[in-house]
């Protein structure tokens, strides 16, 4: 008696586990978008990265602008009083060898404002892709292509 009910239940549990291998083949998981970029952790740190390489780049141009300022504080002693910009300069490239580092310093600067305004145009790209990313995000949400994510959802 006892290994006829046994039978009796074996196709059921292989049932069960047909429906649910049917059910869950053809549900596919939505991903999980942030649709506000100030929650997400990858974002946050790519701006605090960017952050720490402007930080970088405008100390190293106060340190040449520095020792610039030393030279044309020199260059000033010797000309009149109410010299020009333009004529401090002139004096320092007529005479290099009363103003060692000149051109160095010079070049070093003009490289350091470059850097800086790459700098300044990486951020703006970053910041604006994300923004684009964010929109795409809230679309996808909308149409009910993804979920949104929440920062503690990590």
């Amino acid at each position: 008696m006892k290994r006829q009910s046994v039978r009796g239940f074996t196709p059921l549990p292989a049932a069960v586990l047909m429906l649910l291998f049917a059910v869950f083949a053809g549900c596919e998981r939505k991903p999980e978008v942030y649709t506000v970029r100030g929650r997400d952790p990858v974002y946050q740190q790519e701006l605090k990265e960017q952050i720490d390489r402007q930080k970088r780049t405008a100390k190293s141009k106060a340190k040449i602008q520095a020792q610039i300022a030393q030279l044309e504080g020199r260059a000033k002693a010797v000309l009149p009083p109410g010299a020009t910009a333009e004529q401090i300069t002139a004096e320092m490239d007529a005479h290099p060898e009363k103003y060692p580092g000149w051109k160095t310093l010079s070049a070093a600067l003009a490289e350091a404002i470059a850097d800086e305004e790459k700098e300044l145009a990486d951020a703006r790209r970053v910041v604006r892709q994300r923004i684009q990313k964010e929109a795409a995000d809230r679309k996808a949400v909308e149409k009910g292509e993804a979920v949104a994510k929440s920062a503690a959802s990590k």
